[in-house]
């Protein structure tokens, strides 16, 4: 019993760095202007954290 709750954590582990992963990297391939020089916004995102809505009524 303790052998599978072993097995099942790591497993869980992986999948989750697997996952972070794969959000930060998509993460980086929507953020313009990372490479090109004096071009950096400000107001980037980070991967994970809730973005604020811009819509004004």
């Amino acid at each position: 019993m303790t052998a599978f709750m072993v097995i099942a954590v790591v497993m869980l582990m992986v999948s989750m760095t697997r996952r972070i992963r794969r959000v930060r990297y998509q993460a980086q391939i929507r953020l313009p202007g990372q490479d090109s020089p004096g071009g950096a916004d400000t107001n980037l995102a980070v991967a994970g954290e809730p973005q604020a809505s811009k819509h004004t009524t």
